[in-house]
């Protein structure tokens, strides 16, 4: 919406919102569990809160408790682990309990996860982005998935919607206004 109100001809990404809600729908399928927090690295980052926002609106639909958001400091693992570990408030291994975190391509966020799970073991969480980190955290068994929003063709679709504007003359193409490139579960 905010890029129509902008007068842009397509939006190329990933809608934060369903993707949010998307991310809700997976992790259900993939496990079982009963109530469920978001790990905010930014918070105010509008994007970020669109991804939880439908993140909560899934588990909503899907009658799993949304807890809170749990604010986390991006370059201090101590403080992402005691974060997270003072809002969940429980012991033990944390059966039941789901987690995903909203963007994680910063410096705590795997060597945290990955504390956090030796400690809690059955907790379960799903993240966006995804880098070398989360590829060997998915396989270790550490995150169940990772999305992608494809950047590569974020970068790369303007370019022939941008050509073909500019040799037609014309600022639509297309029947949807945001193309999705996002988002793609990595598994």
């Amino acid at each position: 919406e905010d890029s129509k109100k902008m007068g842009l001809i397509h939006h190329i990404g990933m809608v934060e919102r369903s993707a949010g809600y998307a991310a809700g729908n997976k992790m259900a399928s993939m496990r079982t569990f009963n109530k469920v927090f978001c790990i905010n690295h930014a918070p105010g980052i509008e994007g970020l809160e669109s991804r939880y926002k439908g993140f909560e609106e899934a588990m909503a639909d899907l009658g799993i408790q949304y807890v809170a958001e749990i604010a986390v400091p991006e370059d201090n693992v101590v403080g992402f682990i005691s974060a997270v570990e003072e809002s969940v408030q429980e012991e033990g291994d944390w059966d039941g309990i789901g987690m995903l975190l909203g963007g994680s391509n910063y410096p705590s966020a795997m060597p945290g996860t990955t504390e956090l799970k030796e400690r809690h073991e059955k907790f379960v969480i799903g993240s966006f982005d995804i880098n070398d980190l989360h590829y060997q955290a998915i396989d270790n068994g550490n995150i169940l998935f990772g999305i992608d929003q494809q950047p590569y063709l974020q970068g790369y679709l303007p370019i022939p919607i941008l050509t073909h504007a500019a040799t037609t003359k014309t600022k639509q193409f297309l029947l949807n206004h945001a193309i999705a490139t996002g988002p793609a579960f990595i598994l």
